[in-house]
């Protein structure tokens, strides 16, 4: 059942189960993130765009549940360093990117009987790419795959390998990756190597490149910034042969 869509700055986003992919398999993600990694990071002008979740509390479980699963094939263990959620309070205008998502959800409810279809999908990038999305919001894909048209490409909730290959490390050896809520509305099904842009008919909202097993939810590059609300980042570190050097505690967005 859709949930009802509430102001964006009160409303404590849960992933629901059909986005999760369930597994005990887990062990590889699990060891002990060094101390190191233990600082504020996301701050611009000594204020934090993002706060750090804790462990143990609903949204640092579901989070890591959904990327943990989902990033579960991965060829090397994978260390989840830290998650955070979007300050939507940070500012004017950050406020009004919220407040857009919400009136632009319940127009997309009011059109799809009820439904607007919202779930959970990842967006990888580079540190320089999701510093100016939290800053400016969504812009050009033109370095961007465009294997089903051209738009944003998110991996869905329970399946984030996709995005996850689209994030460089930073200079820390670091990824990072956004969780975002999408507003899917009414999907239709994109065929490789589509060069649109845009839907095909005006009953349609989104594509996916698999209806019934969509691994692409794709956002039509005009409506990025109205469908899709960045709500957690999770920052992860691939591990590698190790050289005995620790790397240095960093800090993205001073």
């Amino acid at each position: 059942m859709a949930q009802p869509v509430h102001r964006q700055d009160q409303h404590t986003f849960v992933i629901e189960d059909d986005e999760i992919t369930d597994s005990d398999s887990v062990s590889n993600t699990q060891e002990p993130v060094p101390n190191y990694w233990q600082s504020e990071i996301f701050r611009k002008n000594d204020q934090l765009m993002f706060h750090r979740i804790e462990e143990g509390t609903s949204d640092y479980v579901n989070v890591k549940r959904s990327f943990v699963n989902g990033m579960r094939n991965s060829e090397k263990p994978i260390h989840v360093v830290g998650i955070y959620k979007k300050n939507y309070q940070w500012s004017v205008m950050d406020g009004a990117r919220a407040e857009t998502f919400r009136v632009f959800a319940k127009a997309v409810t009011s059109r799809n009987g009820g439904d607007p279809n919202i779930k959970y999908g990842w967006y990888g990038g580079s540190r320089e790419e999701i510093r100016a999305i939290l800053s400016h919001g969504f812009c050009s894909f033109e370095n961007r795959s465009s294997s089903h048209g051209d738009g944003g490409y998110f991996s869905p909730a329970n399946n984030p390998m996709a995005s996850a290959r689209m994030s460089p490390a930073d200079v820390d050896g670091v990824k990072h990756i956004l969780l975002c809520r999408l507003i899917l509305g009414k999907p239709e099904p994109i065929p490789f190597g589509s060069q649109i842009h845009l839907p095909t008919l005006t009953k349609f909202d989104t594509g996916v490149d698999d209806i019934s097993s969509p691994t692409k939810y794709i956002i039509w590059e005009p409506y990025m910034n109205t469908s899709v609300f960045p709500v957690f980042i999770v920052s992860f570190k691939i591990e590698s042969i190790s050289t005995g050097k620790q790397p240095n505690t960093f800090n993205l967005f001073h």
